[in-house]
């Protein structure tokens, strides 16, 4: 039997940049190419910007981003109770999987948790420019991607 797959920890501009890829198998699952990576699962941390609940339809929006781009997050019926304590201004760690809709990626969460101190956000910013680099707009207009220097 295979174990949980590894949630890997990742700036979100690297997340929303990545190719998305269809597994090959009935039972391969869909993954992010990230640096040569196979990502099922990722680990994020930010601060919450948009919630929307739909009336009427069977899913919840969230967006939240960590000072290296935006990503939206969709949980669908019964996992709407994930969301139900969650506000704009929230810092949050979110473990989740990937997926594509159209041409844009975005998660599914599988557990969000309430940061209490937001002192972690600066803990997972130096982890994550210390293993996968510093992420800093590329020069020129605001409307390219975010790179990471290494």
């Amino acid at each position: 039997m295979q174990g949980r797959q590894t949630a890997y920890k990742l700036w979100i501009a690297e997340i929303v940049n990545a190719d998305y890829m269809r597994g090959e198998g009935e039972w391969e699952p869909n993954y992010l190419e990230v640096k040569g990576q196979k990502v099922v699962r990722v680990n994020i941390i930010g601060i919450i910007t948009e919630v929307v609940a739909n009336p009427g339809s069977d899913y919840t929006s969230i967006t939240m981003e960590d000072g290296s781009a935006q990503i939206m997050m969709r949980v669908f019926k019964e996992d709407r109770k994930l969301l139900q304590d969650i506000r704009i201004g929230d810092a949050v760690l979110v473990i989740g999987r990937p997926k594509q809709y159209q041409d844009r990626i975005y998660l599914v969460p599988e557990i969000i948790k309430k940061l209490q101190d937001a002192a972690w956000m600066k803990v997972r910013k130096v982890e994550l420019q210390q293993t996968r680099g510093i992420m800093r707009q590329r020069e020129g207009a605001a409307d390219k991607p975010i790179t990471a220097d290494r």
